[in-house]
């Protein structure tokens, strides 16, 4: 259910953006009747009238998203007219106008209901709220997905496909929702270009966006996008897919151990109950690994080469991005100075070797499960296996 309130003050900020496109749109009509426009005008033109077709049936405003979207087909024909160019632009500004009369400031978005505000569940794991970037060139659109997401998830946000794919260099993803048509590149060219990224896996793709073109679409499928939506878009079916994608999502389970033997029997047990897995031989490399890709849990061997356990807990719990990370530690130090040390210094579970491999993917996944619920684990924190 998307709030009713949250949405009236979004639906405000976007007809101040209206009053301000109407005075650019007004601007070009202006030129293209003296015949001044040139072809960075009318591709300036394009440019807006392109926002403007995404983002008005999604405030609420369906004749602006009609209108933007004939006169943008007409400007991207080799066909173009000035005379036709002005008689749609008309059409346009014509339909803005009358959306700024006729509608008060306040009135709710389609798809807006009037609800309180849910709480976070007590003891929400902060590792449990999903991890989403927003890449879009339209504040409209940055601030409409930033305001519906961030109830449950962390979201960040990109202007532009460079600031995109420097966010998915610095750290794994849940889920990036990504336009098309962006300032400095397409969306596809970002699609490729982390594709070809040796950062790790890979941050599912969902496309948000106007350009229907079915070619170019499957372009985009064919490059990784694991999804599609068009613009414009109601709010309350935008959150809706986001949050069947989020659903869907692999969790990560990352396994530091200087073992090779420990890991490769982690990793099969993880893998064969339907997780993904990554491995760190030693401190310092889990540490980095779990900066970038922000698993949902770690199993860490407590004595490793170049950061051991207890240094990587203390790195770990000083950032605010990976401090709720639930770690299962496991030694052969299992004195109570050993324990009481493990959890001092953060462990979640305190687990001896040797061990029972199915004991360490039960705990796990009484994280991973509580991370999906958003609740904490039950049963399992401040628990030594010895």
């Amino acid at each position: 259910m998307v709030d009713a309130d949250m949405l009236g003050g979004l639906r405000e900020l976007y007809l101040k953006q209206l009053r301000e496109r109407l005075a650019a749109l007004e601007q070009a009509m202006v030129e293209i009747k003296l015949g001044r426009a040139d072809a960075a005008s009318y591709e300036t033109l394009q440019y807006e009238v392109h926002r403007l077709n995404g983002t008005g049936a999604t405030y609420g405003f369906p004749g602006i998203s009609v209108t933007a979207e004939r006169l943008e087909r007409h400007l991207g024909s080799p066909e173009r007219e000035a005379s036709i160019v002005i008689k749609l632009l008309n059409s346009l500004m014509k339909a803005i106008v009358e959306s700024l009369n006729r509608s008060p400031a306040s009135a709710p978005a389609p798809g807006a209901a009037a609800a309180p505000p849910q709480p976070q569940p007590r003891g929400m794991r902060a590792a449990s709220r999903p991890a989403v970037l927003v890449a879009d060139d339209d504040p409209a659109i940055l601030h409409l997905v930033q305001q519906l997401l961030s109830p449950f998830t962390s979201v960040e946000c990109a202007e532009n496909g460079r600031a995109a794919l420097e966010a998915m260099e610095r750290r794994r993803f849940d889920l990036v929702i990504l336009d098309y048509e962006l300032s400095d590149m397409s969306g596809l060219d970002v699609l490729l270009q982390a594709g070809r990224s040796d950062s790790g896996m890979a941050s599912p793709v969902m496309m948000l966006s106007a350009m229907s073109e079915p070619e170019k679409v499957s372009r985009l499928i064919a490059a990784g996008a694991q999804n599609y939506l068009v613009k414009p878009v109601s709010p309350g079916h935008l959150l809706e897919r986001v949050s069947v994608q989020l659903q869907r999502r692999k969790k990560i389970v990352m396994v530091a151990d200087d073992d090779p033997l420990i890991r490769e029997i982690l990793r099969k047990r993880l893998t064969q109950r339907g997780h993904d897995v990554v491995l760190a031989n030693n401190g310092a490399q889990a540490l980095a690994t779990a900066r970038r890709l922000h698993p949902q849990a770690i199993v860490l061997d407590r004595q490793m080469p170049r950061l051991d356990g207890l240094q990587f807990l203390q790195e770990l719990r000083r950032q605010d991005e990976t401090r709720a990370i639930p770690v299962i530690m496991l030694s052969a130090r299992c004195s109570s100075d050993d324990i009481y040390s493990g959890y001092r210094d953060g462990a979640d579970v305190y687990i001896a070797k040797p061990f029972v491999p199915d004991q360490v993917i039960d705990c796990c996944e009484s994280f991973l499960k509580s991370a999906v619920l958003g609740e904490p684990a039950n049963g399992n924190e401040n628990i030594a296996y010895v």
